[in-house]
């Protein structure tokens, strides 16, 4: 038996720079069309970091990928702050240990031109133990310095491209405009439904935004946060067109 999960094509209204904003980066270039094939080993939906970060690991492993975007270059990725740190906003996971190091070698045994600007950052906290110098100001409270962690900034749209063209390189196939329209989960595979064409996977991985998530449409059985800081008044309009509301 085959579970059928509809994903109603009218739960994903355009999305516009004046609904969510328009990134600071340059805009990404379109990509050029690809052919969507009928199978391959692994589906990934969502062209962003985490999506063509997987793609490039697993077609460099031998794997047949195909990698399903809405519209690329409008994603979370795009709109990111660019600010490369270790840990989780939670605190520390063994799984996230060292990655912002590994993502700074990468990009600079690569020869990426991302912008990377490896700095470190500051680490803020209210506590009246803490010396008054060299940070001190306050914000709902005394906020001081804490310690510097090893980290950077970088434009994170030249990163998505430079993973664009390495996943590429390592022949997995990106398909733009392609929005996911219904999944069939089956003993042997999935088979993905979008813009009336399908194809079949052995496997698939799921690297979307979050405001990808639609009531009766949860194919996630791990969750992960996604976190936004608003930076002005945001209208009641906007804030059920993004979900929050």
């Amino acid at each position: 038996m085959r579970k059928m999960i509809p994903l109603p094509l009218e739960l994903f209204p355009p999305l516009d720079r004046f609904t969510v904003g328009a990134p600071p980066w340059e805009p990404l270039p379109a990509l050029r069309p690809a052919v969507l094939p009928s199978e391959c080993d692994i589906v990934i939906v969502g062209a962003g970091i985490t999506g063509l970060s997987a793609a490039a690991t697993c077609a460099k492993a031998g794997r047949h990928v195909v990698v399903l975007e809405r519209s690329f270059g409008t994603g979370a990725t795009a709109r990111s702050g660019g600010v490369v740190l270790g840990e989780t906003v939670e605190g520390p996971d063994a799984e996230f240990t060292g990655c912002e190091d590994t993502l700074r070698r990468w990009i600079q045994e690569s020869g990426v031109d991302c912008d990377l600007r490896w700095q470190g950052c500051l680490e803020l906290a209210r506590d009246p133990r803490l010396p008054t110098a060299p940070i001190d100001w306050r914000d709902g409270g005394a906020v001081r310095l804490v310690t510097r962690v090893p980290a950077g900034v970088l434009n994170p749209a030249k990163l998505q491209l430079a993973l664009l063209e390495t996943a590429s390189a390592a022949g997995a196939t990106i398909v733009d405009g392609a929005t996911v329209s219904q999944i069939c989960q089956g003993k042997s595979g999935m088979t993905v439904s979008t813009g009336g064409r399908n194809i079949t996977a052995h496997a698939g991985i799921m690297a979307v935004d979050a405001m990808c998530w639609r009531r009766g449409f949860d194919p996630w059985r791990e969750r992960v946060m996604t976190v936004s800081v608003q930076t002005a008044p945001v209208a009641a309009a906007d804030l059920a067109a993004l979900g929050p509301a």
